[in-house]
């Protein structure tokens, strides 16, 4: 079971609104007190007045509240909520980051699926090459280059395209300043 402070770590770690969907289902009363007084996340009222208590099972439903949970109150792997957090890309990330320190090969696929998650994925937890995840990385052009810059330290062809055509952001030019050998290529692009 999950103490008051538990509770308070979850919210104040961004989850009022996780903590109120879960509370309106389970605690109507305690839901509508909480809404009348307009409750803050850094306000001293006592959650356990009227929340109760979470179990693992509960908090394992959410993606977000098994990565806080293992963060913030274990301090290591939550491994009821590790199929939930892998589920979810940015989570997945964080947790193979934050909590395993190393590779969380059961989030790969959805790491994978997100080309922000995929390139931090590669950079501070692999520290090098994301293969599954260079498709979802060259649909960027932000992430293609820093993909080719930060982790791999030459060019990433397959993202060559989003950073020629990306029409807002100038990274084709930073590209090619790094990458000199890509000209011909971001050239039928049509880069000048």
């Amino acid at each position: 079971m999950l103490t008051i402070e538990v509770i308070r770590a979850l919210v104040k770690s961004g989850l009022k609104t996780g903590v109120l969907k879960t509370l309106k289902k389970s605690n109507p009363i305690g839901y509508k007190y909480l809404v009348e007084v307009e409750v803050d996340d850094d306000s001293e009222f006592e959650w356990g007045d009227f929340l109760g208590e979470f179990t693992e099972e509960q908090i394992a439903k959410y993606s977000s509240w098994s990565l806080i949970y293992a963060e913030n109150v274990l301090g290591d792997r939550f491994e009821l909520g590790e199929p939930t957090i892998a589920k979810e890309p940015r989570d997945a990330m964080l947790y193979a980051r934050d909590i395993i320190s190393g590779r969380f090969e059961l989030g790969e696929p959805a790491i994978a699926s997100d080309g922000h998650s995929a390139y931090l994925y590669a950079k501070w937890v692999l520290r090098g090459r994301f293969e599954a995840g260079e498709e979802a990385i060259a649909l960027s052009a932000d992430t293609s280059y820093h993909y080719a810059v930060d982790v791999l330290k030459k060019r990433f062809k397959l993202g060559e395209r989003a950073i020629a055509t990306h029409a807002t952001a100038n990274y084709h030019r930073a590209y090619l300043d790094k990458f000199p050998s890509a000209t011909k290529t971001l050239r039928t692009f049509g880069v000048k």
